[in-house]
C-alpha cells in the first residue's frame, strides 16, 4: 500500500472499524462525517471528483454517495475560505429540531427536486437523519413515489393529470397523422446544445430533406434558454412533455432500464473503460430496437388518456 493509500484508508476508518463492519453498524451520521472527511482530505490531495468518486465507491459500495453529490461537496470544500473544517455541521442555537420538522421536509423536497433519481440513503447522508425518517417524509409528508425510477407526486392533481390528458391526445394525433416515427451524458444545458449540434449535422448528411423531431423530458438542461434558443437555430422541432411524467418518456421506461441490465455485475476498471462499455451497448442495437422504445410510448399515451392521466406502470 502507497502512503497516499494508507492515509487514504486512515481518513476513511474514522472510526475504526473494518468495512463490514462499517456497513453493519454506522448511522447515516457516521456515514455522512466519514464520507465529507473523505472529500475533504483527497481535494486537498488535488483529486478530481471522479477520482474521489472512484475511490470512495471501492469502499463504502452500495453505500456511497453519487458522483453528482461528491461533486457538490468537492466545490463546497474548494470555496471554504475559513480554517474550521466543513466535516462537522456548525453548532445550532435554540430548541433541537425533530428530524421530520419542516426544515427538514423542505430540504429533502429541495434534493429530489434537484435529483429525481436522488437515493433515500444519500438524502439520509447528505442531512444527517436516518433512512426511516427519510423514507417517512418522502413518502408520508411530501407524497412522492418512485416510478420509472424517478420520484413524483404520489397523487397527481388534477391539474396534472388533465395536462397528461390533453398532451398524450396531441401527440396520439399526430401519431395518427404520420407527422413522425417515421423509419429511418449528469448534462448541462452546453453539453446537450453540443449534443444537439452534431446531431443536427449527422441529420443533415443521412437524412436532409426530412423534418426531424426531438423527444425528451423537462429536465432543465432540455428546457433552458440556451437549449431552447439553439433548437430554434437549429431548426429542430420538440413533442410537448407532460411534468412528473417519467413513465411517458422512453428514455426513463425502455432505454435506460435495458442498459443497466445491460451493466449490471460487470466491474469496469476505469470511466473509459465504462463509457466503451455503454458506446458499444448501443451500437450493436438495431434500428427495430429502438422503434420498439417509441412504440411503447404510443401504446402509454392510450393508456394515459383511459386512465384519466394517471400513472402507467407497465
Amino acid at each position: 500500500m502507497t502512503s497516499f493509500e494508507l492515509k487514504l484508508w486512515r481518513v476513511i476508518k474514522l472510526g475504526g472499524v473494518t468495512r463490514s463492519e462499517e456497513r453493519k453498524m454506522a448511522s447515516s451520521m457516521d456515514l455522512r462525517l466519514k464520507q465529507r472527511a473523505v472529500i475533504e482530505f483527497l481535494t486537498a490531495e488535488g483529486c478530481s471528483p471522479i477520482e474521489i468518486y472512484s475511490h470512495m465507491k471501492a469502499v463504502y459500495g452500495e453505500m456511497c454517495l453519487d458522483v453528482s453529490t461528491v461533486r457538490l461537496w468537492t466545490r463546497r470544500s474548494r470555496e471554504e475560505n475559513s480554517s474550521e473544517s466543513t466535516v462537522h455541521d456548525q453548532a445550532r442555537t435554540g430548541r433541537p429540531l425533530s428530524a421530520s420538522d419542516s426544515k427538514h421536509q423542505s430540504r429533502v423536497d429541495q434534493l429530489i427536486r434537484e435529483n429525481r433519481r436522488v437515493k433515500q440513503i444519500e438524502i439520509s447522508i447528505e442531512i444527517g437523519i436516518s433512512q426511516e425518517r427519510v423514507h417517512h417524509i418522502t413518502t408520508n409528508l411530501l407524497g412522492y413515489r418512485k416510478v420509472s425510477a424517478r420520484w413524483v407526486p404520489r397523487m397527481l392533481t388534477p391539474q396534472m393529470r388533465l395536462q397528461r390528458v390533453q398532451i398524450c391526445r396531441e401527440l396520439f394525433a399526430k401519431f395518427d397523422e404520420d407527422e413522425f416515427l417515421e423509419q429511418g451524458n449528469t448534462v448541462n444545458s452546453t453539453k446537450y446544445v453540443n449534443t444537439l449540434e452534431k446531431l443536427k449535422a449527422r441529420l443533415r448528411r443521412v437524412r436532409s430533406e426530412k423534418v426531424s423531431i426531438i423527444h425528451h423530458d423537462n429536465a432543465r438542461p432540455h428546457t433552458s434558454l440556451e437549449t431552447r434558443t439553439a433548437l430554434d437555430r437549429l431548426g429542430l422541432r420538440t413533442l410537448p412533455h407532460p411534468p412528473y411524467s417519467p413513465d411517458l418518456a422512453p428514455s426513463d421506461f425502455f432505454l435506460f432500464p435495458k442498459l443497466k441490465d445491460y451493466l449490471k455485475g460487470n466491474r469496469y476498471e476505469t470511466d473509459e473503460d465504462g463509457k466503451n462499455a455503454v458506446l458499444s451497448w448501443g451500437r450493436d442495437k438495431t434500428a427495430d430496437f429502438f422503434a420498439d422504445g417509441i412504440q411503447q410510448v404510443v401504446r402509454r399515451w392510450r393508456l394515459c388518456i383511459e386512465r384519466d392521466g394517471d400513472y402507467v406502470e407497465k
